[in-house]
Formats: C-alpha cells, sequence, structure tokens
C-alpha cells in the first residue's frame, strides 16, 4: 500500500516534514542517505534544499540525481504527530 504525501515542508538541516493523505506527519533527515548515495550531500546547500518540491504523490525530487519516494519518509520516518 502506497501513502499518498499531500504536504512538505522544509525543517533545520536537511530535514523533511511530509504530510499524509491519513493525517499521518512524519519527518525525515535525508542526510541518512548519503552514506549509500554521496550525492545527497548536495543538499547541505540551503537554497538547493529549498529547491526540492512534491512530485505527484509519492516522491519528492531536487533534480536528476537527487530523489526519494515518500513511501520511504512514511515508513522510516520519524513521527511527529497524526492531524486526525
Amino acid at each position: 500500500m502506497f501513502h499518498k504525501a499531500i504536504d512538505l515542508k522544509f525543517k533545520e538541516g536537511t530535514v523533511v516534514e511530509v504530510t499524509f493523505q491519513d493525517g499521518m506527519v512524519k519527518q525525515y533527515d535525508m542526510m541518512v542517505l548519503s552514506k549509500k548515495y554521496p550525492q545527497v550531500s548536495a543538499l547541505k546547500d540551503r537554497k538547493f534544499f529549498l529547491s526540492g518540491r512534491l512530485m505527484g504523490y509519492y516522491g519528492i525530487i531536487w533534480n536528476d540525481d537527487i530523489d526519494i519516494e515518500t513511501e520511504e519518509i512514511y515508513e522510516s520516518g520519524e513521527t511527529v504527530h497524526t492531524e486526525k
């Protein structure tokens, strides 16, 4: 089952906060991926980090090299709260 992302906020550092259709709000630090995917380190540039956007309901994209499925955030992110 896929969880639809409906809102994206950029927090301190390289943390994204995603609100899902079921009301779950999760935070995820993109730097956890930097060891496996060194290109993610580019997100330390705040201006570049803030250029990310939701692609449909299922992903966040910065450029051709950096993106993430929101399902990863739902499964591995830290729950902030539930809006429902």
